[in-house]
């Protein structure tokens, strides 16, 4: 039962990534999505390395 609790803070802290748009290109929305879950990815990353 962990794992929904997981996926649903995860998506939480992408939106504090996210950047504010009202944009209706599907290309610019899409990019900023990318690009909010890559800095989500390496501030997951960098948080477990300095955790070990």
């Amino acid at each position: 039962m962990r794992v929904p609790v997981e996926i649903e803070s995860g998506c939480k802290s992408i939106n504090r990534f996210m950047a504010a748009t009202t944009s209706k290109h599907f290309g610019l929305r899409f990019f900023y999505f990318a690009f909010a879950c890559l800095l989500y990815s390496v501030w997951r990353a960098v948080d477990l390395i300095v955790q070990v």
